[in-house]
């Protein structure tokens, strides 16, 4: 049963940038509708536990009368813890072994310069849904009061249309933190899992 439950809403198009095209839905990895479930699990020396899931959605929304996406993540920690987005839609198709993409991410009322790094492709075998082609990056984090800062956050994104993150994990101040897909549906194109 989840307990500690916290969110995060974006929206996006006209509203947040300024500018008309961006409200054009077809240029997403990403539909209205689409729903994304992980599970986070958290690693404090040979002990993996599992401590909450997180869910993403999207849908169509106005604002002011302007039509926009209207992105969401919510989480939940059990009894016993928007970059998803803006990364999917990156133009990665030029992108060569360590080359950095950057993003501009705005976090507690602050605007950090951050980068993805893209590391090259893999194999990524996820448990229960089996095995994808992926893209792995690295991810430049922020220092504070979970994360040390730098580049130790490996994230494993479909190497496809969807560009949906199957695997994510990192080290933390006090042990690791995972996620893991365990769901996905209304995504825009099909994924190949291979058992």
């Amino acid at each position: 049963m989840p307990m500690g439950v916290f969110a995060g809403e974006l929206w996006t198009g006209h509203v947040v940038t300024g500018q008309t095209q961006d409200c054009n839905i077809q240029r997403f990895s990403f539909q209205p509708g689409e729903e994304a479930r992980y599970r986070i699990s958290y690693n404090w020396l040979l002990l993996w536990t599992d401590v909450g899931e997180v869910w993403f959605s999207a849908k169509e929304s106005r604002v002011k009368e302007i039509p926009c996406l209207h992105l969401l993540a919510v989480g939940a920690t059990y009894k016993s813890w928007d970059w998803f987005f803006k990364v999917r839609n990156l133009d990665l198709s030029g992108c060569r072994i360590n080359d950095t993409i950057p993003i501009t991410l705005l976090l507690d009322n602050e605007i950090y310069n951050i980068y993805f790094r893209y590391l090259g492709t893999e194999k990524k075998k996820i448990r229960k849904l089996g095995e994808i082609d992926c893209m792995k990056f690295s991810a430049m984090l922020i220092q504070g009061s979970v994360f040390n800062g730098g580049e130790k956050m490996y994230i494993w994104v479909t190497n496809d249309k969807n560009r949906l993150p199957v695997y994510i994990e990192s080290p933390i101040l006090v042990g690791s933190v995972r996620g893991t897909l365990i769901g996905i549906k209304g995504n825009r194109y099909p994924l190949d899992f291979r058992k």
